[in-house]
């Protein structure tokens, strides 16, 4: 599954397994999960596809990450979606109790919004990822979400 399209309210996204798309929304998100002893502040888990039932975790791009190697692909655009998903999660205080620390609090260093300049750059008419998609005759068309 992929994140197409981030708005203010929800999440659009794709199933790789079934090719549903679907809107989730933000308020019924949350940063981190715990298993066991485990946990891990850069993933959000996603909702069951209503379809399918596939699973998916969107996981922020760890801090010392280089810059994507193809940059304004698909991948890239995705990669800078979930970042800043990520980062609205945590402004909006939707972070899983196990990664607060004693007191209730988030670490700092949690989120890792967009920079204005990579927002300008890339979502200036909103968060949007393209990518191709294949029609039934086999063409790729380009699909934006």
């Amino acid at each position: 599954m992929a994140i197409h399209e981030i708005t203010t309210t929800d999440v659009l996204q794709r199933c790789e397994s079934c090719n549903d798309e679907h809107r989730v929304l933000i308020d019924d998100l949350e940063v981190g999960v715990a298993r066991d002893q485990q946990v891990d502040g850069r993933m959000v888990p996603m909702p069951p596809c209503p379809v399918c039932a596939a699973v998916e975790f969107l996981v922020r791009a760890p801090d010392n990450e280089p810059e994507h190697p193809s940059q304004g692909s698909f991948g890239h655009l995705h990669r800078m979606m979930v970042d800043e998903l990520h980062a609205q999660l945590v402004t909006r205080g939707k972070v899983n109790a196990a990664v607060r620390d004693g007191e209730g609090n988030v670490p700092p260093s949690l989120a890792k919004p967009l920079s204005t300049e990579k927002r300008n750059r890339w979502f200036s008419k909103g968060l949007r990822a393209r990518r191709k998609v294949e029609q039934p005759e086999g063409t790729p068309v380009e699909n934006s979400q």
